[in-house]
């Protein structure tokens, strides 16, 4: 079993040094032991938006959404995904609950 803390730290460690698929793979991980974990949910979305990935991103965001729904950081990055993805209408809304 993977140490999740540890995982986390390194996963972030490795976004930060611009090497997202590193940090993506890392957080996979985690999320195939800890499916509902919501810092992997969200960090493996930030990840494949860097990826310029948006469509995946999505249901990484709205997964975790289901147990954060007022979470500004989370709703900004759901409607950054959506806008990149092309929906613009699905995108409004998050974006501007993010700034409530």
């Amino acid at each position: 079993m993977t140490d999740p803390a540890a995982a986390a730290v390194e996963a972030r460690q490795s976004m930060s040094a611009g090497a997202p698929d590193r940090a993506l793979a890392i957080w996979e991980i985690l999320l195939r032991e800890q499916p509902h974990s919501v810092e992997a949910l969200i960090g493996a979305a930030d990840c494949l938006m860097a990826l310029k990935k948006p469509a995946p991103a999505i249901e990484y965001y709205r997964t975790a959404a289901v147990g954060n729904p007022l979470q500004a950081s989370l709703l900004f990055g759901l409607g950054t995904a959506e806008a990149a993805a092309g929906d613009l209408t699905d995108a409004r809304q998050p974006l501007e609950e993010s700034a409530t």
